[in-house]
């Protein structure tokens, strides 16, 4: 789970900053600077993610939140840019069964011992 994770994860940074930066109208904005400052905190927590480091990978679950009802508040409200978000709301929720998976598997590998 934790190579799923790290994948995903690193695409929904590249899609975030390609989306909101880089995609034309009425998919994307195309506001360049906004892509890559709405990325910043992703790429922020990616080393934690990347070492599977449990507060790294909790920080980031929190995070994941905030991207989750970017992409569901723009599905909703702008139909031009719905596929677009929904291919957000889809990266976040892999991202964040992944790291449901992984805490899980850290629990039980903690009871056995």
């Amino acid at each position: 789970m934790s190579h799923l994770l790290r994948w995903c994860y690193l695409a929904l940074i590249v899609w975030q900053a390609a989306w909101l930066g880089y995609l034309p109208a009425p998919v994307g904005p195309a506001l360049g600077i906004w892509g890559a400052l709405t990325a910043l905190p992703l790429a922020l927590m990616l080393r934690g993610i990347w070492l599977t480091q449990p507060n790294g990978i909790n920080w980031a679950s929190y995070l994941l939140i905030f991207y989750f009802m970017l992409g569901v508040g723009e599905a909703w409200s702008n139909p031009g840019q719905r596929l677009a978000a929904l291919v957000q709301v889809s990266l976040v929720c892999i991202c964040f069964t992944a790291v449901v998976a992984i805490n899980l598997e850290r629990k039980r590998a903690a009871q056995k011992h």
